[in-house]
């Protein structure tokens, strides 16, 4: 089960940083760059061959995501939707939320 997790966080990341690179005119190089990554690294992101950690996540949010709360959103709604008994969600506070995301992405991611 923590595959089909891992392949459906890292299919939202994928796609996520694709749209994104398009949306801003961006060559691979140019988005490593802004992810603090190198071009290769990022190719095996862009590609699905590999997946970023929760740094680079946080790194995306910070320098390069256009619609941050949409990304978070659509994140958490995949988390939701995933959800099982050991994964309990309440949306207690966006603090919270935000807390249950990092946890879950990196229980999945590694």
């Amino acid at each position: 089960m923590k595959k089909s997790f891992r392949k459906l966080i890292k299919d939202y990341l994928r796609v996520s940083f694709l749209q994104t690179r398009d949306t801003l005119h961006l060559t691979q190089e140019q988005m490593a760059d802004r992810l603090l990554m190198s071009t290769r690294a990022y190719a095996k992101l862009e590609t699905g061959h590999s997946c970023c950690s929760l740094a680079t996540i946080l790194i995306f949010l910070s320098r390069c995501c256009p619609d941050r709360r949409a990304f978070l959103e659509g994140l958490l709604d995949l988390l939701i939707f995933l959800r099982t008994d050991f994964f309990p969600f309440s949306s207690l506070s966006p603090a919270a939320d935000f807390f249950f995301l990092c946890s879950f992405i990196s229980y999945t991611l590694f």
